[in-house]
């Protein structure tokens, strides 16, 4: 069975935006069930709905996070209240998740070119993260 995994990024840039569809498709390439914001147009549950639904267990095995500094000062929110509500949104989720379960088994921290082990929110930092030295995932 092939595993089905939810990608969490943050908007950066329009490079990096590209960057995570370029991984995104290359994970679908080979046989895993990726998913995420940008091969989705105004889910009817609405966004918040939508990215509650990713997270849960039935929906993906696994949760890609894509660490950048952006990504991680929006999830501890050192943005202001108009900037980074989606990746916010989903830091909360993911804490949440790793606070009821006493574990983390699912939420697996990327760091893509020009990140840093220091993007890496602190609750995640324990946990076995992977490092994608290329900027083509072809």
């Amino acid at each position: 069975m092939n595993p089905k995994v939810f990608i969490s990024y943050s908007y950066d840039s329009p490079e990096h935006m590209e960057r995570v569809l370029q991984l995104a498709n290359t994970l679908l390439k080979h046989g895993v069930n990726a998913n995420l914001d940008r091969y989705v147009v105004r889910p009817p549950e609405g966004w918040i709905g939508w990215m509650n639904k990713q997270f849960c267990r039935e929906a993906s095995d696994y949760v890609l996070i894509v660490c950048t500094a952006t990504y991680r000062n929006n999830l501890e929110n050192r943005v202001p209240s108009t900037e980074g509500k989606g990746s916010y949104w989903e830091g909360s989720i993911i804490y949440g998740y790793i606070y009821d379960e006493k574990e983390n088994t699912r939420f697996i921290p990327v760091l893509l070119p020009g990140s840093d082990v220091q993007d890496v929110p602190l609750p995640l930092r324990q946990y076995t993260r992977y490092r994608l030295d290329t900027y083509s995932f072809e």
